[in-house]
């Protein structure tokens, strides 16, 4: 089945984001992102193409917005903007939009199996293991392979065909 539609929730790094707020920093979202409940929600996007092979996501979902951390005099700057979710097997790649539109491997997932109840897949509890490319992001403050918080997506399931057959 294809899925569309839904959203990302991820708070990041908790932590990290109360050190900009204590500090006198600015978190501000963007671009469709908001945020609820500590979380910050990024809705789907529509240039992607996923959908599930049995109980596995394949392809890869893309999600819309920007949050942007900032602080320090400018010294500290850290945006995460449009994130995509590219599904591997069991995992995923996170992949977020660098400042200057270049894509940047931020992090692995563990995605698992969903939960499908009417009409909808969700993810719960992801674990995302910052990549080496990830902790730049970071100016290395948090090291390669640490981990962040847990994420959670939702994608509601389409149509019963994957884009690939459609087009066959």
């Amino acid at each position: 089945m294809e899925l569309w539609r839904g959203e990302l929730r991820w708070p990041i790094k908790s932590s990290f984001v109360e050190y900009v707020r204590r500090s006198g920093g600015d978190v501000r979202v963007e671009g469709g992102a908001f945020v609820d409940d500590e979380e910050f929600a990024y809705p789907r996007g529509a240039t992607d193409s996923a959908w599930l092979a049995g109980e596995s996501p394949v392809g890869s979902a893309s999600f819309v917005g920007s949050v942007r951390l900032t602080g320090h005099g400018g010294m500290l700057d850290v945006t995460f903007r449009n994130p995509q979710l590219v599904f591997d097997g069991d995992g995923a790649r996170l992949v977020v939009q660098g400042e200057d539109g270049a894509l940047i491997d931020f992090a692995s997932c563990e995605v698992g199996t969903p939960l499908v109840r009417d009409d909808v897949a969700e993810w719960l509890g992801v674990r995302v293991i910052l990549t080496p490319a990830g902790s730049s992001v970071f100016n290395g403050m948090y090291r390669p392979y640490s981990e962040m918080d847990s994420l959670n997506f939702t994608l509601a399931l389409g149509r019963t065909e994957s884009p690939r057959e459609e087009r066959a």
